[in-house]
C-alpha cells in the first residue's frame, strides 16, 4: 500500500499510529478538510490544523468489491468499501474499509467507529460497526 509521508500528510499517519483519527480543520471558517491540503477549499485560508475526532460516524454509502486492487488484498475478498460521515465533523466524508463485519451487515445509516490496523510500516484507519 502506498502511503504518502510528507509534511502535508504526516500528521494523519502519525495520529493513526497513536490510535487517533486526526482531521484538518480550518480555524478561519470551520470547514473540515480531508484529504490533507495546505489551504481550506472553502475560504482559502492557510490557518488549518490537525484536530482529533471521536472516530465515530455513520455509513452514507457503500459498495462491495470482488476484485483485489493489489495481490496482498486477495485473501480479504469481498472488500466492503464505505463512505463514512463523522459525527463531530458534519459534512466530512471519509472513504475506507468496513472491517469486523460480514458484508451483509453493510447498510446506509450503520453506526461505525474507527479502528486501526497495522500493515507493514503503516497504521491504517478503518471502520467497524459500533456494537
Amino acid at each position: 500500500m502506498a502511503v504518502v509521508q510528507d509534511p502535508e500528510h504526516g500528521f494523519y499517519w502519525d495520529a493513526a499510529a497513536a490510535g487517533r483519527l486526526d482531521i484538518l480543520h480550518c480555524r478561519a471558517c470551520g470547514t473540515w478538510i480531508h484529504y490533507p491540503q495546505p489551504r481550506c477549499p472553502s475560504c482559502h485560508s492557510t490557518d488549518v490544523a490537525p484536530t482529533p475526532t471521536s472516530g465515530r460516524g455513520h455509513v452514507v454509502s457503500y459498495t462491495l468489491t470482488h476484485y483485489a486492487p493489489t495481490p496482498e488484498l486477495a485473501d480479504s475478498l469481498p472488500i466492503v468499501l464505505v463512505m463514512v460521515e463523522l459525527d463531530d465533523a458534519p459534512g466530512l466524508r471519509v472513504i475506507t474499509n468496513l472491517v469486523d463485519a460480514e458484508p451483509s451487515e453493510a447498510r446506509i445509516g450503520l453506526p461505525v467507529e474507527v479502528t486501526f490496523e497495522r500493515r507493514g510500516e503503516h497504521t491504517i484507519p478503518q471502520f467497524r460497526p459500533r456494537r
